[in-house]
């Protein structure tokens, strides 16, 4: 299969590869060797692997694929990943070469002030940059896929309406790090029960605020998260602290 887009490398531990060859690699042994004549999806999340897959039996290319594992992985790897994150992107286009989308963070222009105990810069709003990775996805798709946005995010959208269960590695990342979370409200609200402890393995995680923040963004793309009102109340909690 050529595929509009020959291949593909994520920066948030995804691979996805359309095009590929036939031959397998001889360096690496055949117990560890998947093959696909017609594209190949892989991440740290089952979930996000298979939105992924999802993607590239509508019709999607290793971009649209690719986008789509890694918005979902922002649903199920929130230890690891979110939409407040960065990734540097390069596609490999067999008509044009090598394409490269840094999608890194930036150093807001009114960084906070130094707080007296250093070691609560090791938190909260003090260690976010400017994110990303929503831009970067966005021009990915646009420039290097064949479905829309909105279509490429479906699966995200409906692990954070639907809910996943929480994986053994997830549910261990969460135990490590519930007393920090129950500091601040938000995170708590957000990633812990009601009484405080933390979702355990085979439990199933739902983030209907996520989800709406996704849909925003398939509706009416990146400019919804950089600017507007989500912006602003972003801007003025990082302002609070």
């Amino acid at each position: 299969m050529r595929d509009r887009v020959g291949g593909f490398v994520l920066g948030l531990g995804l691979l996805t590869f359309s095009g590929c060859s036939d031959a397998p690699p001889s360096a690496v042994p055949m117990e560890k060797l998947a093959q696909s004549p017609s594209g190949m999806v892989a991440t740290g999340s089952e979930p996000a692997t298979a939105a992924g897959v999802e993607i590239l039996e509508r019709g999607g290319n290793a971009a649209d694929a690719a986008a789509a594992a890694a918005f979902a992985l922002m649903v199920t790897d929130p230890a690891n990943t979110s939409l407040g994150g960065r990734v540097q992107l390069l596609v490999f286009d067999p008509r044009s070469g090598i394409t490269a989308i840094d999608g890194a963070t930036r150093v807001p222009t009114q960084p906070l002030p130094e707080r007296e105990d250093p070691t609560m810069e090791r938190g909260g709003f003090a260690t976010v940059p400017v994110p990303g990775s929503v831009a970067a996805l966005e021009r990915l798709v646009r420039d290097h896929g064949r479905l829309p946005l909105e279509t490429v995010m479906e699966p995200a959208i409906r692990l954070a309406t639907e809910g996943f269960e929480v994986p053994e590695r997830l549910a261990q990342a969460w135990a490590r790090a519930a007393s920090a979370l129950a500091l601040d409200p938000g995170a708590s609200a957000h990633y812990l029960k009601p009484d405080g402890s933390a979702f355990q393995a085979g439990e199933r995680f739902y983030q209907p605020a996520l989800a709406l923040l996704l849909q925003a963004i398939a509706d009416s793309g990146s400019t919804t998260f950089y600017h507007g009102s989500i912006a602003e109340r972003l801007s003025q909690e990082n302002a609070e602290g």
